[in-house]
């Protein structure tokens, strides 16, 4: 399971769409038959994702129905280094406290504080200077607005200490708008086109390999696929 959270919901509250991490779905998730089960304490849902970007890590999944309470993240697009963030998400060490029930666990997401202690846009990632751990993936990084700035991905494991990375708010933005999702900026968040055509940004290519090293090998403590293709995604 993984973490996920509203971008937007509709007025009749019919369908919604959610933000994660492409790792936390399994590979055949395209498909119409793939069961991706939403879940927030009692509430239980069915998701289809609509849009996948494996290189940045990001997925987009529609939702039928939203449930009855939710929050609608706004996003920001203003990231430095030094910034205060929190971490929200379901780490899956928390799931043994609750006896292993996942209804349980998603009411009471755990938040981690702390700060961007690395930042490249090119690249479209940042490091989290705060623990996060299998389950946090595809969790909203939030600042102290409230506002999301990045998604958790992946982890490098270091000689004295494991980095932890999020995918950053850009790659999020890009991907809504490539797959048609209404969302909302945060009001003082400069417009993506001004950044994507800005002179100062040179845009990189990310190899997937360089990503998928880390990604890959947290994805295999994170995601569960049941026998049935049943997939959990938590929201908060």
């Amino acid at each position: 399971y993984g973490t996920g959270f509203w971008v937007y919901v509709d007025d009749s509250g019919t369908y919604g769409y959610l933000v994660t991490a492409a790792h936390v779905l399994n590979f055949n998730a395209y498909a119409d038959e793939s069961d991706i089960t939403i879940i927030k304490g009692s509430f239980e849902s069915r998701g289809r994702v609509v849009y996948l970007d494996r290189f940045s890590d990001v997925a987009v999944i529609k939702v039928s129905p939203a449930p009855p309470t939710y929050h609608v993240f706004d996003i920001s697009l203003s990231i430095s280094k030094g910034d205060r963030i929190i971490v929200i998400g379901y780490p899956y060490e928390l799931l043994s406290i609750y006896s292993n029930d996942l209804n349980a666990l998603s009411s009471n997401p755990r938040a981690s504080f702390g700060e961007v202690t690395w930042l490249d846009i090119n690249y479209r990632l940042a490091e989290l200077g705060t623990y996060t751990d299998a389950g946090n993936s595809g969790g909203p990084v939030i600042n102290e607005k409230g506002d999301v700035v990045g998604i958790v991905t992946f982890a490098l494991g270091g000689r004295a200490a494991t980095l932890y990375f999020m995918t950053i708010s850009h790659s999020i933005v890009e991907a809504l708008e490539r797959a048609g999702v209404p969302y909302q900026l945060a009001p003082d968040s400069p417009r993506l086109s001004d950044i994507v055509n800005s002179p100062m940004l040179g845009l990189a290519v990310i190899k997937s390999n360089l990503l998928w090293i880390g990604a890959g090998a947290l994805a295999t403590m994170i995601v569960v696929v049941i026998a049935t293709q049943r997939l959990s995604l938590i929201h908060i």
